[in-house]
């Protein structure tokens, strides 16, 4: 199992209400990716940055998402080139296999 670690980092054109439809909009083609186990949409607007969490059960369905012609299609999609890092998943926890967030994120919460 191996995460994958997307970061935008944007400038003056920062629009958390475009990071916020542009999640909804292509949540349901995650949704059935093969190879993924799950995709995490977030974003810090006091950052303006967007960080995106997947985690793939075939490392080899990771890399081909991730080839260097589709980092040019995800930097045209999201305004912004993306940052990826690779990690290795020691442990996971899931409490449940869908979850989507119905009102959208107003700010982080801290604990």
């Amino acid at each position: 199992m191996i995460a994958v670690i997307v970061s935008f980092r944007y400038g003056k054109d920062f629009s958390v209400a475009k990071v916020h439809q542009l999640a909804q909009t292509s949540r349901a083609k995650f949704e059935t990716m093969a190879g993924l186990r799950l995709k995490l949409f977030s974003v810090s607007p006091e950052l303006q940055e967007v960080r995106n969490i997947y985690v793939w059960d075939d490392p080899e369905a990771a890399n081909r998402f991730f080839s260097p012609e589709s980092r040019g299609r995800i930097a045209a999609l999201c305004g912004a080139e993306p940052i990826i890092e690779y990690a290795e998943v020691c442990a996971l926890v899931e409490r449940s296999l869908v979850r989507a967030t119905k009102e959208p994120c107003t700010g982080v919460a801290r604990v």
